[in-house]
């Protein structure tokens, strides 16, 4: 038992060093291209990305998940969005919700605001 106990935490600790290992690169990759985008599927993504405007600096990130059944013909979404602003020294979070619609194409529409919870 304390052999395995042993290797997990092994593992671990060499996880959280690759992790501190990466930061860098995920530092450069996002200072020249200015944002980092991963998609699970079409209505669930995160975005993170650099505020670089006149007055105010930071970091901004992004997490959108669907609203029930991604397969309907129309599918509402929640966007979650927290900006880190150093220059301000504040943390400010807001969310908004919007729908859209499968047109006969299949293509997809905004097609309105999500209903009242």
């Amino acid at each position: 038992m304390r052999r395995v106990l042993r290797r997990v935490g092994c593992l671990a600790g060499a996880l959280i060093w690759l992790a501190v290992l990466l930061l860098p690169c995920l530092a450069f990759v996002l200072a020249v291209r200015g944002d980092i985008t991963w998609e699970r599927s079409r209505f669930s993504q995160d975005r993170l990305w650099l505020i670089r405007e006149s007055g105010q600096n930071g970091l901004a990130l992004s997490d959108t998940q669907p609203l029930g059944r991604t397969d309907a013909d129309e599918v509402c979404a929640r966007t979650v969005v927290t900006f880190w602003l150093w220059s301000q020294g504040s943390v400010e979070r807001t969310s908004y919700c919007q729908c859209e619609q499968r047109t006969p194409s299949g293509d997809w529409t905004l097609s309105r605001e999500c209903p009242s919870p």
